[in-house]
């Protein structure tokens, strides 16, 4: 249904963490929030009765995330950076 109502779409993620370290990830799928603003009630309601809408601001939601994960992994790569400085010494 979620297809149905072109609401899924590719995602490729190429994310620097900083000037030594790239991240790129393909082949991911993610809701596209402007065709699911787009909806009249019906395809809301169809989705909400077929248990798919609560889903798809789930995964919308869950985007967010990706910052937070980001700043991690920046942390750490930060700490890794340290402690090697720190073993040269």
């Amino acid at each position: 249904m979620l297809d149905t109502n072109g609401l899924i779409q590719p995602v490729s993620l190429d994310v620097t963490i900083d000037t030594g370290h790239r991240v790129g990830i393909n082949g991911l799928h993610a809701i596209d929030r402007d065709r699911l603003a787009q909806l009249d009630g019906s395809a809301l309601a169809d989705l909400n009765r077929a248990g798919y809408l609560e889903g798809a601001y789930l995964m919308l939601a869950s985007l967010h995330n990706m910052r937070r994960l980001i700043a991690e992994k920046q942390r750490r790569l930060r700490t890794q950076d340290a402690a090697v400085a720190a073993g040269r010494n």
